[in-house]
């Protein structure tokens, strides 16, 4: 397969930064590729040394060059999963050319001719496990005494968790995918593809792991969150309990992290939620501000927002199910989302993120980082899974919900009186509201099983091709290259 050829170029920068004595994220992205290949045993000689060598799978998560020049977004961290989403599902249109991707994405009528934005989700997944799968074969290998047991342990808890991460979308985006626990080339580029229960359950594994080994705080001296701890663990591993419907699992976990309100509670602003020090945030990435396709805005913040603002087209635009989706008086829809006229028709763009190409500034201190996981999914994990458990709790679930709506403005209380199925469908819609664009949409209609009946009924979607299209397309290429790996159904 071809996700192990990227991986070696990200790592060897990381390698070649140690020579240098350098061990910022940053400086690792201002390094030419090296000319000479150093062993990875060397990597782990020291804590500095295996901290670079994780740095690098941190960096090329958010900062690198991007997979067949598809998106700025860089990787399936950094704002493709948001993109493809929500194209797919029932929150964006596409403005654009009528032959690329995103045309047929929305249309829910993607072909393998048609289909280069997989190449990011996937390549960029695996590369990120390939990294991941070196660091923890090369911490396990390592003898030196200066390469710390503290250090061991928490490297050992970000990769299992990164590697969760990086499950988590592909066996979402493709289904059934390659199980790779390894970093060695021999062992991984023919395997076939592993049952998505199997799947699961090594996520499961590494987060559950993940969780043990992490600190309860973060590993940042101006208080960034953006190194995951235990407290990310365990909520990526409510979301994944919520998809499996483990929903005692999921609401006991994602109560935990609510009950760390020291740390994490709501932002009182719907403004200034997505800035980088809102205590809302559990897990973001940090871009560097010194790369030119973007400067200091996040890649997401960089593809959304129209190059000149309100006087140019936006690429992406909230669709009508959406917009309709917001009550009168949601700040939501107000602070998240900016009309423009520029096309001659008045359409809204995606404004969680604030800085763009036209106001972003080269070398300038990000004020936003890229969101992973936030508080108000945790509430909203809570909620469903109170819901649906065997213990079920109805009221508080309603509850929950309600703190979400009065944070934006909706300050009438729905009433703990409605029944279950209409509690159902008001958590759903709260997702809809509160999450969109972060890459839970269509997931969320897949699970619940509501994603044929919801896209079908979309005029734009019509004629519907078939819940074939609810998985996309393993990248041809990659097909090839692996006798083994089998293209998903319809493809």
């Amino acid at each position: 397969m071809r996700y192990n050829i990227h991986i070696n170029k990200y790592f060897n920068i990381a390698v070649l930064s140690l020579a240098l004595g350098l061990t910022s994220c940053d400086k690792l992205l201002e390094i030419e590729e090296p000319r000479t290949f150093i062993t990875t045993k060397k990597v782990f000689d020291s804590n500095a040394q295996a901290e670079s060598a994780m740095a690098g799978v941190y960096s090329q998560l958010i900062n690198s060059p991007g997979y067949n020049n598809t998106f700025s977004f860089t990787s399936f961290a950094s704002g493709s999963s948001g993109i493809i989403s929500g194209l797919a599902s029932d929150e964006y249109l596409f403005t654009y050319n009528q032959a690329s991707w995103e045309y047929f994405l929305s249309r829910n009528s993607v072909t393998i001719d048609a289909s280069s934005f997989t190449m990011t989700p996937w390549v960029s997944a695996y590369d990120c496990i390939n990294g991941v799968n070196t660091v923890l074969e090369g911490i396990a290998e390592s003898k030196s005494v200066q390469l710390t047991q503290a250090v061991r342990d928490r490297l050992n808890g970000e990769s299992k968790f990164l590697r969760a991460y990086a499950y988590f979308y592909l066996v979402n985006f493709f289904g059934d995918v390659p199980l790779v626990l390894s970093g060695d080339f021999n062992k991984t580029s023919q395997l076939p593809r592993s049952a998505s229960s199997l799947v699961y359950q090594q996520i499961v594994q590494d987060l559950e792991a993940a969780a043990g080994l992490l600190p309860a705080t973060y590993n940042s001296a101006n208080g960034d969150r953006i190194i995951p701890n235990r407290w990310a663990a365990k909520a990526l591993l409510a979301r994944v309990n919520l998809y499996m419907k483990n929903y005692e699992a999921a609401a006991s976990l994602s109560k935990e992290i609510i009950d760390q309100n020291d740390l994490y509670y709501l932002e009182p602003s719907i403004e200034n939620v997505f800035l980088k020090g809102s205590p809302e945030m559990i897990f973001q990435l940090k871009q560097s501000s010194n790369k030119n396709t973007q400067n200091n805005a996040t890649p997401e913040g960089t593809d959304l927002i129209p190059v000149d603002f309100l006087s140019s087209q936006a690429r992406y635009v909230a669709s009508n199910q959406l917009l309709n989706a917001f009550e009168p008086g949601d700040k939501r829809k107000e602070f998240w989302l900016m009309p423009t006229d520029a096309n001659g028709d008045r359409v809204y763009f995606p404004y969680k993120y604030k800085t763009g190409a036209y106001n972003s500034v080269f070398g300038a201190e990000p004020t936003e980082y890229q969101v992973q996981i936030r508080l108000s999914e945790i509430y909203l994990i809570r909620a469903e899974a109170l819901l649906m458990g065997s213990t079920k709790d109805k009221d508080a679930a309603i509850a929950l919900v309600n703190e979400l709506r009065a944070r934006a403005g909706l300050t009438v209380p729905v009433s703990n009186t409605i029944s279950d199925e209409e509690a159902f469908k008001l958590i759903q819609h709260e997702r809809q509201v509160e999450l969109f664009g972060e890459g839970h949409r269509w997931f969320d209609l897949i699970r619940t099983g509501k994603a044929t009946e919801t896209l079908s009924a979309i005029p734009l979607k019509q004629p519907w091709k078939g819940d074939y299209q609810l998985k996309i397309p393993i990248p041809d290429s990659e097909v090839k290259l692996n006798p083994k790996l089998v293209q998903n159904q319809g493809y």
